[in-house]
Formats: structure tokens, C-alpha cells, sequence
């Protein structure tokens, strides 16, 4: 005796599963592509700030505003030890500028003195 579901054979009912399925699967797959595709987007300007950034450093490097602006643009890439690297040359060329210890600060990029 065969089971009959929704008017028909089970096959029928493991065909519309499947393609429900099928379905689910490529809506998920989509949405990961057009999600990593807006996160690349997302990071180019902040790249292109990166490399304008270290051409600035490295014409001159006892400026410590270009090492601060790369700091800050390596942390929102999660780029940490960059990012501390940075702030750390900054605040040796000018250990008494108090904007570059508060930028230090919010970007949570103290060690642990």
C-alpha cells in the first residue's frame, strides 16, 4: 500500500522537500556572496586611506599625524598589532600630545603597562 501526500506518491513529496531544500541552500549561499561582496566594497576606501597614509609616513617619518591616521585605519580592518605599532611610533615622536594618548585610548590600544 503506498502513501499518498500531498495527492500523490511519496516520491513526489521527497521532490518538493529536496527542491525546498535546493532552494534554502542557494538563498544562504547568495546572501553570503553579496554579504562578503559589500565587505570588500566596505574596505577599499578604507584601504586606499592605508596606503595614502604610508606613503606619507615614509616620505616623512617623524610625522607623527600620518602614523596616528594608520593607526586608526589598521583597527578597523582589526588590524591590532599593526594598529598598536602605529600609535606607538606616534606617541615616541610626540610623547606629550594628549590627542594622540585619547586616540590611543579609544582605539583601546594600550599595552598593558
Amino acid at each position: 500500500m503506498k502513501t499518498k501526500i500531498f495527492g500523490g506518491n511519496k516520491a513526489g513529496f521527497d521532490l518538493f522537500i529536496f527542491l525546498l531544500i535546493l532552494g534554502f541552500f542557494i538563498f544562504t549561499i547568495s546572501g553570503i556572496v553579496s554579504g562578503n561582496r559589500s565587505q570588500k566594497e566596505d574596505r577599499e576606501p578604507v584601504i586606499r586611506e592605508i596606503v595614502y597614509w604610508k606613503r606619507i609616513a615614509l616620505q616623512n617619518e617623524s610625522y607623527p599625524d600620518a602614523w596616528v591616521k594608520l593607526a586608526i585605519n589598521w583597527q578597523k580592518l582589526n588590524k591590532t598589532d599593526l594598529s598598536k605599532m602605529a600609535i606607538s611610533k606616534a606617541r615616541k615622536m610626540d610623547p606629550s600630545r594628549k590627542d594622540i594618548e585619547d586616540i590611543e585610548e579609544q582605539l583601546n590600544l594600550r599595552y598593558n603597562e
